[in-house]
């Protein structure tokens, strides 16, 4: 059967025994990704080969041969354009073998990992953050680091502790340009941020000692404060075209655990 990318309008051959009704799939020439259509749909994409012309009616002498030679051509022609169909399909089903038409199916959560999934949004449901701000520095040997600095406060009942957040840089397009896990109680100073290596830095930051006594046991209204640094990124990321600079960043609180007795 014939699938068409609705996109850039491609079509690809595709066997009937492959095709799932609602399965992703990835164009191979745009890369655009797209579902394959409901049973309905499909009958309706299928490739439909006009029937051959009617027999002409009885004549005779001339007009016979006249009417039979012009049959024949016309026969012709549709074989043509018959091959000339198989011919793009064979290149589209070669394109779909070659490249990979499907993608991999989606991950579905087991009961268990949606358990644990709700029991951690629970664990973080009522933590505010608090003049969190992100701003680059001139490191003396990293260059440009991002760092992103603030506080948690717990508006839980309960004391919380191990308090643990994910911050991720996006660009002008909203895509991914770096994503990290910081496990909160440190606060680097703007002196440390530009005169500390990266492994001084990441040494600074899971400081047991500073952790077990800024992240322990934070009452109801209590705040912890939290540094997320970010070294590595590409020059782009600054200099680039603003589709591929960084342009915003979101952070959100991912895990705690309630304060031991």
């Amino acid at each position: 059967m014939i699938i068409t990318c609705p996109q850039c309008e491609t079509s690809f051959a595709l066997p009937d025994e492959a095709y799932r009704s609602g399965r992703r799939a990835r164009c191979s020439q745009c890369s655009f990704v797209f579902r394959l259509p409901a049973a309905a749909e499909r009958d309706e994409a299928l490739l439909l080969v006009p029937p051959p012309p009617a027999s002409p009616p009885p004549a005779s002498g001339k007009s016979r041969r006249l009417h039979a030679l012009s049959y024949a051509r016309g026969k012709q022609g549709l074989i043509r354009l018959l091959v000339v169909l198989l011919s793009c399909l064979g290149l589209g089903y070669g394109s779909y073998s070659l490249y990979g038409f499907f993608l991999p199916p989606e991950p579905v959560a087991t009961p268990e990992e949606q358990h644990s999934l709700e029991e951690r949004q629970e664990r973080v449901r009522l933590f505010d953050l608090q003049d969190v701000q992100q701003f680059v520095v001139e490191n003396d040997t990293l260059q440009q680091i991002v760092a992103i600095q603030g506080g948690v406060v717990n508006k839980f009942s309960v004391p919380k502790e191990f308090i643990q957040l994910e911050a991720t840089l996006y660009d002008g397009q909203k895509r991914i340009l770096a994503q990290k896990q910081q496990i909160c109680g440190i606060s680097l100073t703007l002196f440390q941020l530009r005169v500390l290596n990266i492994k001084e830095i990441e040494n600074a930051l899971n400081n047991r000692i500073a952790i077990l006594t800024n992240n322990t046991d934070i009452q109801p209204g209590g705040r912890v404060p939290f540094t997320v640094v970010f070294a590595g990124l590409p020059p782009e990321a600054f200099t680039g075209p603003p589709e591929g600079r960084l342009t915003s960043y979101a952070v959100r609180v991912v895990d705690a655990q309630d304060s031991k007795p």
